[in-house]
């Protein structure tokens, strides 16, 4: 930040900062008041939290499973034995390769939302209309 040393500027700031000091600070917000858009937060557990996230572990590391079994297993690995089987006039490693698991990953995106919103009910920490608070929940 560069500073100029002008009199008249510095004159002119104090007193803007001085006429201003009987108003209320307009640029910063009014706590005294809730925020309508402010999402309410709830406080856990620690226990709560440890068996959510050990939950959310668990879902993560058998989705990340299927994905390099697919990834890595299907497409490069076992490529050849799939060549050996046709599928729609293209080979089966070529075809899993380009298109099969792409449809696997999307799956394993559609499989995460339903299976962490499992356990977010179980827990109590998920945001959805249930609960009364965050996305849905109106005036």
């Amino acid at each position: 930040m560069v500073r100029v040393n002008n009199k008249k500027d510095d004159g002119m700031a104090q007193q803007h900062a001085q006429s201003n000091d009987s108003r209320p600070d307009k640029s910063r917000p009014d706590r005294s008041q809730p925020d309508k858009g402010a999402v309410s937060r709830r406080v856990i557990s620690k226990a709560t939290a440890r068996g959510y996230w050990r939950a959310n572990l668990r879902i993560l590391v058998v989705l990340l499973s299927i994905w390099g079994l697919v990834a890595f297993g299907l497409s490069i690995f076992l490529v050849d034995e799939l060549n050996k089987v046709a599928f729609f006039g293209f080979k089966l490693g070529f075809w899993w390769a380009q298109q099969g698991a792409i449809y696997v990953f999307v799956g394993l995106i559609f499989a995460y939302i339903f299976w962490i919103g499992r356990v977010e009910k179980r827990f109590g920490v998920g945001d959805d209309e249930s609960d009364g608070e965050g996305r849905g929940s109106g005036p």
